[in-house]
């Protein structure tokens, strides 16, 4: 993997299937930021065959770094798209996990909705469908998420230090990827067990949670009976 792609800004589609052609008319024009190695985008059409489906979006959801909206009738009238992945997607704005970006792309009466505090695009939140030229109106948007990005970029990434992580573990262990933003180090013993080491040692590194979990999951040795301390 080179190092543009694994610096790129993930980036997650919420959408109504019915808007599909607009979201991959939408995909093309976002074409030179994926090539630069700026985003790396995400939608439900690249779940592969015999993959649990549900799982699979939730944990592209939860690690995302932007998540954007496609807003239409369609897309408030989906029970998952607005019951669900709208819900998560605000939890972690609010947050400072990722950064929510409402597309209008049909005209509809949004802005009561939970989104409506954003700042939508395309310019002036036109609905995309109303512009004359809508290969403008995808420009506009593709310079709205750059911008975003870079802004993003420049963010810096809170730490968090703990003296009790299990909680977090259970919660990693049902979404694993959720927790990927939150630094933390700590002492790794077999058997997936974790142990809290002290605030001046963690704030010194810079390993997120998602992190330390997989390691447990992936360089354990059931023959090892040592306890081995991993930083990365």
């Amino acid at each position: 993997m080179s190092n543009s792609t694994k610096n790129a800004i993930t980036l997650f589609y919420s959408y109504s299937h019915k808007d599909e052609e607009i979201r991959n008319e939408l995909d093309k024009h976002l074409s030179i930021l994926k090539r630069q190695g700026v985003i790396s985008e995400w939608y439900d059409r690249k779940i592969s065959g015999g993959t649990e489906w549900e799982s699979e979006i939730d944990q592209q959801l939860q690690s995302a770094s932007i998540i954007l909206l496609l807003i239409s009738s369609d897309f408030l009238a989906s029970d998952y798209c607005y019951g669900k992945e709208l819900k998560i997607a605000m939890e972690r704005h609010e947050s400072g996990q990722a950064r929510v970006i409402p597309i209008i792309i049909r005209s509809v009466d949004w802005n009561q909705a939970p989104f409506g505090k954003l700042q939508a695009l395309p310019k002036d939140a036109k609905p995309v469908k109303s512009w004359n030229d809508v290969d403008e109106a995808f420009t506009n948007i593709a310079q709205g998420i750059r911008t975003a990005i870079d802004e993003i970029k420049v963010r810096p990434v809170a730490k968090e230090t703990t003296t009790d992580i299990s909680a977090l573990v259970k919660k990693f262990k049902l979404r694993p990827k959720k927790y990927a933003g939150t630094e933390i180090i700590a002492d790794i013993k077999l058997k997936d067990k974790l142990e809290a080491i002290s605030t001046h040692e963690a704030d010194s590194f810079n390993l997120s949670l998602g992190d330390a979990i997989f390691r447990i999951f992936t360089f354990t040795n059931p023959d090892i009976k040592n306890i081995e301390k991993i930083y990365a």
